[in-house]
């Protein structure tokens, strides 16, 4: 896949059955939430112009009716593992799919429409690894939103700065965070 840029993924099950009538709200990002822009804040899809990729993002599932937000992220510097270059890969593989459908679909070979399978993900990064002698046990698709919670919470963070921080509108951010053993017996002794 090349590149890292964020893409939120949720099942059809998470995010509701559009068959049966219940609430049907796609939290994919899609290509046209996503765009890349030069030094004055003009499009572009020149690699050589390309200074961030702006993405626009209307919701999640810790956030379904919040605000829509724009996160805006630069060159990392690192020649593969840069938000814009994998914004750039990411149009590029899309062709002339339209823009208004998830980012994760591409077009495979034969011109078929594909998507980013969940399962995609892991399998990937662990079979890069592999192939360049590092073993695959050692590396996930998770994302370091459960270690930042964890890491704030266990710092004393304010329970609403996390929410915020995490763009959460609920506490649902609790059930990520991990107490060591030793936290655990402090709270029995309190309690």
């Amino acid at each position: 896949m090349g590149g890292s840029v964020p893409v939120i993924l949720l099942s059809l099950k998470a995010i509701g059955d559009p068959i049966s009538n219940s609430k049907f709200r796609w939290f994919a990002v899609r290509a046209q939430d996503i765009v890349v822009v030069d030094r004055v804040g003009r499009l572009t899809l020149n690699p050589s112009q390309a200074q961030s990729v702006c993405m626009h993002l209307i919701g999640s599932k810790t956030n379904q009716n919040g605000v829509p937000m724009t996160r805006m992220l630069s060159r990392s510097g690192h020649p593969f593992l840069c938000p814009v270059f994998g914004a750039l890969i990411l149009h590029q593989s899309r062709k002339n799919l339209p823009a208004n459908i998830p980012a994760a679909v591409f077009l495979a070979r034969g011109g078929t429409p594909s998507c980013v399978s969940t399962s995609d993900v892991p399998d990937i990064i662990k079979h890069a690894a592999a192939e360049v002698g590092h073993d695959p046990r050692l590396f996930s698709s998770h994302s370091l939103s459960s270690g930042g919670a964890t890491h704030m919470y266990r710092s004393g963070t304010d329970a609403l700065t996390i929410q915020s921080h995490g763009r959460r509108v609920s506490d649902a951010f609790k059930t990520y965070t991990r107490l060591c053993k030793d936290q655990l017996r402090h709270c029995l002794r309190v309690w």
